[in-house]
């Protein structure tokens, strides 16, 4: 029985929709590299711990990485639903380096899998709250006083640097299959 999906809403911010998440990956990072997107969200949880507003971009700005961002929570959910899919796809390695993980948040085991990250994110966490908690730490960060944003529901940075390295991992993999 093949689980319903969540939309990306990737009209928001392109002019390209995706119904695989696969593909949106892929297109993911062939828009933006994951540096930049990891820097993007180090800034937001910067800044929302600040009096200061982030400014380094405009507000538009802001809000078009975040429809961005967003939609990538989507694709890595949408992957979650569908397990046997990502099992298809062969994007499980048998074995990695050290050196291939030891500078990333992701533990050997994720590394190796990159649905673990997936899996435990979506059952501890949730989509809903996942989306919520990024949304909040942009809106404080673009806010112009100091708001004392830590809650019970905050998301800490590395779950959604884990995110993105997942997607990543499954980007380069599905790269090596070409």
């Amino acid at each position: 029985m093949k689980t319903k999906t969540v939309s990306m809403n990737t009209y928001y911010w392109s002019t390209d929709t995706f119904d695989c998440p696969y593909d949106f990956i892929k297109e993911l990072f062939d828009f933006e590299d994951i540096k930049s997107f990891k820097n993007e969200i180090t800034y937001y949880f910067l800044y929302s711990k600040k009096e200061e507003v982030y400014s380094k971009r405009n507000a538009s700005s802001v809000m078009f990485n975040c429809a961005i961002l967003l939609s990538t929570l989507k694709a890595c959910y949408n992957i979650y639903l569908e397990p046997e899919e990502f099992k298809k796809r062969k994007l499980i390695k048998s074995a990695v380096f050290y050196e291939d993980y030891c500078l990333s948040t992701l533990s050997r085991e994720e590394y190796i899998n990159p649905f673990l990250v997936f899996k435990k994110v979506f059952d501890e966490i949730g989509l809903n709250n996942l989306e919520a908690s990024l949304f909040d730490t942009i809106s404080y960060a673009m806010g112009d006083s100091y708001i004392d944003c830590i809650s019970e529901k905050d998301i800490q940075i590395i779950t959604y640097n884990k995110l993105l390295e997942a997607c990543w991992l499954i980007n380069e993999r599905l790269k090596e299959k070409e």
